[in-house]
């Protein structure tokens, strides 16, 4: 699973890791977290701290935002002059152009991370040159900044977020040109006319469950601008960065190799090899036109990212995205379609996969150890109010091979996703079944006097191979109307049918119609009128929750520090509110629990 990407790997993973920087600066820093936020720690002392944990690189961006909020501006400030005359590195540079965008002090801001850049350049200096050109009201320029840096690396997380903000004040021709699919378009329509049209996806799609074959035909035919178009361009999108083709070679590599190909398509082919990412994709509802801040769920990847209008409509806050996003010129652009998901849908999912992941560990070899050590960390911490930020996220190392993992499994998730709602094209391998015969007493008996059945303190018998009494090959329950309650593989019932007509018990089976039952999320919206549920809702922070064991919401926050899976609750009431059409205001909730949404 993470070999295909051959030769390219290394540095492709290199060219990758901007998306993990700032996580591994916060880790570094927590180690002196303690007195570096302490009030009494002396300006001078603070300053040794941050040179010891940054050295010759740029200051975390959240320390000078937390320690301001922990030991005041005033202190802040000495603190940054201290550090600056212990020597105006980067560290101490960038913490003082920090220091004065908190101060409203743009200017200044400015020139501490010129003079910095001139020491060392690094994509977190651009980004507060960026940010001080931006608070001047220079914001093209401060556009121009990040562009450059995006266009070489666009997984830069901070630079992407910070362009989204400065584009929510720009003029309209550069929100254009940030919202313009073209470029996107054409590339993956001269890509479509490259590749070979029979490693389309379809048939791997097909045999995950995730699509039926009459589906596939349907969707042969559609028109492209339809939901069913996108979706059949989705697969074909797909198999682009799968071992498809005879050679178990990917069309895009094969594309990037191809010499008689135009140089700048082998170039993008590469680009899009590399950056594509496949992800569970959280929708962040707040408004930041032009643009979607997403988050994937596996990874805890933050991208801001053009989403078209007709791809976002309908959904309810916090849906999840199931598809691709990739970047072309530095912007990243939504793939042709995503699969949409429930918040529980989606954690369920990152469970199954992580299942898988913890399930491969055979075959994963010596370059999937970081992503199997970080599945076993967090698997069992991942339910229905799982946030990437309640655990911690996974290495640069790790992110690789969950991001191929991903890409292999995308069809299986998608066809766990129709499982979960009842609508998947497969037919179930087993079932329950009422199989009746002349005799069930004495069919029951006969069955029971076999070494092969068991049974229990319930009466029921379990059938088990003959060669390993571990291995189940069914349940069976005599029921009050005569018939015996089989629950077993189609496979199994064949077998079973055989051995009661050598017992002398000839049956017949019927399946049982199971009605399908969605999963529930751990909270819902009372049925309530407009009135009631304002006042339900002024209500909910002191009531006991059963998801908390009886602990209220309050509790929760303030005894417990479970402010992370109290927002994922309040998430779950805002997704039903918007499903159900009721307008739900959850601002003041927030505000009195004390939560920032994260």
């Amino acid at each position: 699973m993470c070999g295909f990407m051959g030769k390219r790997k290394k540095q492709r993973a290199a060219r990758r890791r901007g998306l993990g920087r700032e996580q591994q600066l916060r880790h570094r820093a927590r180690a002196r977290a303690d007195l570096l936020y302490d009030p009494g720690t002396t300006p001078e002392l603070a300053a040794e701290i941050l040179r010891e944990v940054f050295g010759d690189e740029p200051v975390d961006p959240d320390v000078a935002v937390t320690m301001g909020a922990r030991v005041g501006l005033d202190r802040l400030r000495a603190v940054a002059d201290a550090a600056l005359a212990g020597g105006q590195g980067p560290a101490a540079l960038s913490l003082a152009a920090d220091v004065a965008l908190l101060d409203d002090r743009p200017d200044e801001a400015e020139q501490h991370a010129v003079r910095a850049l001139q020491l060392r350049d690094d994509p977190d200096l651009h980004v507060r040159r960026a940010l001080a050109l931006g608070r001047q009201g220079r914001v093209a320029d401060g556009i121009q900044v990040l562009d450059t840096q995006l266009r070489a690396n666009p997984g830069l997380e901070w630079l992407q977020l910070v362009r989204g903000q400065l584009l929510e004040r720009a003029e309209p021709a550069l929100v254009e040109r940030f919202l313009d699919r073209t470029p996107f378009d054409e590339f993956r329509a001269a890509i479509a006319g490259q590749v070979d049209p029979g490693a389309d996806g379809v048939e791997d799609w097909i045999e995950a469950g995730a699509l039926g074959r009459d589906e596939a035909a349907e969707l042969a035919e559609a028109d492209p601008g339809t939901p069913e178009g996108r979706r059949r361009r989705l697969i074909a999108e797909w198999a682009w960065l799968m071992p498809v083709l005879d050679d178990d070679r990917t069309p895009l590599a094969e594309l990037a190799d191809d010499e008689r190909a135009p140089a700048e398509l082998r170039r993008r082919a590469e680009e899009w090899l590399t950056w594509a990412l496949w992800g569970l994709w959280e929708v962040d509802p707040r408004d930041r036109e032009p643009g979607v801040v997403l988050t994937d769920l596996v990874t805890g990847a933050r991208l801001h990212v053009q989403v078209p209008q007709e791809l976002r409509d309908g959904l309810p806050r916090w849906s999840v995205l199931l598809g691709y996003v990739v970047p072309v010129d530095g912007v990243w652009h939504a793939g042709s379609a995503f699969e949409a998901a429930t918040p529980l849908e989606a954690r369920i999912l990152v469970h199954e996969l992580l299942d898988d992941v913890m399930d491969s560990a055979d075959e994963l070899g010596r370059e999937g150890r970081p992503m199997l050590a970080w599945a076993r960390q967090v698997h069992d911490e991942l339910g229905p109010l799982w946030l990437p930020d309640m655990a911690e996220l996974p290495s640069a190392d790790a992110v690789g091979g969950l991001q191929l993992t991903l890409r292999a499994f995308a069809p299986h998730l998608v066809a766990g996703l129709r499982a979960m709602r009842g609508t998947s094209p497969v037919e179930p391998s087993s079932g329950f079944f009422d199989v009746a015969v002349d005799d069930p007493g004495a069919a029951w008996a006969a069955l029971s006097a076999r070494d092969d059945f068991e049974a229990d303190e319930d009466d029921a018998l379990y059938w088990v191979a003959e060669e390993d009494a571990d291995v189940l090959r069914g349940s069976l329950e005599l029921t009050e109307d005569g018939a015996i309650l089989v629950d077993a593989e189609r496979d199994e019932l064949a077998v079973l049918l055989d051995l009661l007509r050598e017992l002398g018990h000839p049956a017949t089976a019927e399946e049982r119609a199971e009605e399908h039952e969605p999963p529930e999320p751990p909270v819902a919206l009372p049925e309530l009128p407009a009135a009631e549920l304002a006042e339900w809702l002024r209500a909910w922070p002191d009531q006991p929750l059963e998801e908390f064991d009886g602990i209220t919401p309050r509790e929760a926050v303030e005894k417990h520090g479970a402010g992370l899976a109290v927002e994922m609750v309040i998430r779950y009431l805002e997704h039903d509110a918007d499903r159900r059409g009721v307008e739900l205001d959850t601002t003041a909730l927030r505000g009195e629990l004390g939560l920032e949404m994260q």
